[in-house]
């Protein structure tokens, strides 16, 4: 079967995994499992939203995240 690519980076199979700015996007990334650049960076992404969530949360209430939830 014939598939083309219309972007400068394609995977093995000729399936586009970048988009028109060449970032690759999650409709058309393959799957991996592992430790991969793409994995990483939204590992990364949901770290920064989860810790800016605590330091607004502790803000608002006056307690740290241990005390609510009852560790000390």
């Amino acid at each position: 079967m014939f598939t083309q690519c219309f972007s400068r980076r394609c995977s093995a199979d000729g399936v586009n995994i970048t988009d028109n700015r060449g970032r690759k996007t999650m409709e058309n990334t393959p799957a991996k499992l592992g430790f991969t650049e793409f994995a990483e960076t939204w590992n990364g992404r949901l770290a920064m939203i989860g810790f800016v969530s605590a330091l607004a949360i502790e803000f608002a209430t006056g307690k740290g995240i241990l005390a609510q939830l009852g560790l000390m």
